[in-house]
């Protein structure tokens, strides 16, 4: 069983209601697995059986909390709460099931920058918390966030993607809509109960 992970902090566009839009994704097109999402309102979750809501335990500002999701042991499937998956991943899985860590390779950044890095979508298998304790030890909040943190500081090889399932996983602005695609990754503006190109279910 793998863990699929998300998070949702206070104080952004994001709320509970999404929490669950992704979980619902998860349990229809997603391999045999446990939700987990950290957040600081574990109360929202309370009566939700089917979403194992943890505390988050440092108060890192937006996207920052993310560097908590690494005190988690893979095998890990992280998703942003703006992700949609259209069809079923478990293929996607299978191919990733024996890399440490896989990343997007940035939709924008990477066509210069083969190693540019976007989080949206991560795997890691084993213990990948010394990244947590890293960045807890010396905080550096870089105006390209986490994953601009990440291309900085990962010590290991990384796999993208883009490399292991060229077509399977499209941006919402930066790629053309295809029946290959099984997730879409939003990115910003617009969300994803903004607009009716894509079927999202959620309360807006």
């Amino acid at each position: 069983m793998i863990s699929i992970a998300t998070v949702l902090r206070s104080g952004g566009d994001y709320r509970p209601e999404h929490v669950r839009a992704l979980a619902d994704m998860c349990r229809r097109f997603a391999p045999k697995h446990r939700f987990v999402c950290l957040t600081d309102q574990c109360y929202a979750f309370a009566h939700s059986w089917d979403i194992d809501a943890r505390p988050l335990k440092h108060d890192w500002a937006g996207w920052w909390s993310k560097m908590e999701l690494f005190t988690l042991c893979g095998p890990v499937l992280f998703f942003d709460l703006d992700t949609v998956l259209r069809r079923d991943i478990t293929p996607l899985v299978e191919l990733v099931r024996d890399e440490e860590f896989v990343i997007l390779r940035d939709f924008y950044r990477g066509k210069l920058n083969r190693h540019a890095m976007q989080s949206s979508m991560m795997w890691w298998s084993g213990d990948q918390s010394r990244l947590t304790a890293r960045f807890a030890a010396d905080p550096r909040f870089y105006l390209g966030g986490d994953q601009e943190w990440l291309e900085q500081h990962y010590d290991r090889p990384a796999t993208y993607w883009q490399d292991v399932c060229p077509k399977a996983i499209g941006s919402f602005k930066a790629s053309a809509r295809s029946e290959q695609e099984r997730v879409i990754i939003f990115h910003g503006q617009p969300r994803p109960w903004q607009q009716t190109e894509v079927e999202y279910h959620a309360a807006a």
